[in-house]
Parts: C-alpha cells; structure tokens; sequence
C-alpha cells in the first residue's frame, strides 16, 4: 500500500516480512552449528548429527522493519 510520493503508510512498514533460508551442505560441516549461533547467540562445540530437518528462527529489525528470519537446516547425510 503505497500514498503519494512513494512514501509508505504505517500499515505497510508494520507487516513483518518473512524470509527463509535453507542450509545445504556436505555433513559435519558447521551448518547447524551456524544457526544455533546466529539464532540463539550460543556456540556449541559438540553437536548431535541433524538427522532429516531442523529449524530455527531469528526476528531482527531492519530500518525500522521487522523481519523473521527461518532457517530450515537440512541433514548433510546423502539419505534425507
């Protein structure tokens, strides 16, 4: 919903934009080990193999926008 002039109405700016990513790669790479920092700000040092999907989220905001950022961590393991 845009006014005139191309500014954009409260409406607008307070809708939450969702953006999701999916993490691929090789296993005992780090990819879990990532999200769990960005996510939670924790670092963990012994991980327990992902097996199928795992899920994160992490909501920020972003000039004044708040985004929501999903996170799908899929499994190195060529079986899933």
């Amino acid at each position: 919903e845009l006014l005139e002039y191309g500014r954009q109405s409260n409406t607008f700016k307070s809708r939450t934009i969702y953006i999701q990513l999916i993490s691929v790669g090789d296993s005992k790479v780090g990819k879990s080990c990532i999200i769990k920092r960005y996510c939670e700000g924790r670092f963990v040092q012994k991980y327990i193999t992902t097996i199928g999907v795992d899920y994160g989220v992490k909501k920020v905001t972003v000039s004044g926008r708040k985004i929501a950022v999903n996170f799908f961590d899929l499994s190195g393991s060529p079986d899933y």
